[in-house]
């Protein structure tokens, strides 16, 4: 049985993107280094932890439980 479709969270910094993979199969993904072509985020000086908070942050942005405010301060 195939695992339900996760609903379309909204992207309010268009960092949403797609990867075909060989098996033919269409992944979704959050590119931190959209937030760093806007100018929210240096991924050179952010230690490592604080881009996978961050990552998790971008994924469910504005969101219910997210404020896109939270993905501007993690990005500091």
């Amino acid at each position: 049985m195939d695992p339900a479709p996760l609903p379309i969270a909204p992207d309010p910094f268009n960092a949403r993107s797609r990867l075909s993979t060989p098996f033919g199969e269409t992944v979704t993904f959050y590119r931190l280094e959209a937030l760093q072509e806007q100018g929210i985020a240096n991924l050179d000086t952010l230690p490592f932890t604080v881009r996978i908070l961050l990552e998790n942050a971008l994924r469910h942005a504005g969101g219910e439980f997210v404020a896109t405010g939270v993905v501007e301060a993690l990005g500091k």
